[in-house]
């Protein structure tokens, strides 16, 4: 069953996991396409089609950070509530005046840190194959500019042909 998408739903693209939590900011071509705005996303929003099967629904699980309304005031999600007659899903979070309830289209989720320490603490790491295809790289540029031929074409020298037969 496809998922119907309305304004302020949360969602994530699991093909991209370092956009982080998303929310819809509007439809296009009787709901084809949803225009999202993913909170680790610094070029803005996107726009998706609806069929696309890395497309996931979101619920924040308790305990989850959350910014809330316009001010982007910081939250804790203490619980999930249901649903309210529209749909969205109902929150319990708990903020610096005390607890609350807010529907989704209220609650942001803030931006993914940054940098490979936080990708290393969220468990996103590489294949242990692009670390020796690296490494691999590495090592035979190191040797091409070490070797006396590699040395001289890797050189600011101006190499006529004469001299590549005297070499």
């Amino acid at each position: 069953m496809a998922t119907t998408w309305k304004l302020g739903m949360k969602l994530v693209h699991r093909a991209q996991p370092g956009w982080g939590v998303g929310a819809v900011l509007g439809s296009a071509e009787e709901g084809r396409f949803i225009k999202v705005l993913f909170a680790g996303r610094l070029d803005g929003p996107v726009v998706l089609s609806t069929r696309d099967g890395a497309l996931a629904a979101y619920r924040f699980p308790p305990g989850s950070p959350v910014q809330i309304g316009a001010a982007r005031a910081p939250a804790v999600i203490t619980a999930e509530k249901g649903k309210n007659l529209d749909g969205y899903v109902k929150y319990e979070v708990e903020t610096a005046g005390g607890s609350k309830m807010v529907d989704e289209r209220e609650v942001f989720a803030p931006p993914p840190e940054a940098g490979p320490i936080a990708a290393l603490k969220a468990g996103q790491w590489d294949s242990p194959d692009h670390f020796s295809l690296r490494q691999e790289a590495v090592t035979l540029d190191l040797q091409r500019r070490g070797d006396a031929l590699g040395a001289l074409f890797a050189s600011r020298v101006m190499v006529k042909p004469y001299q590549v037969s005297v070499v």
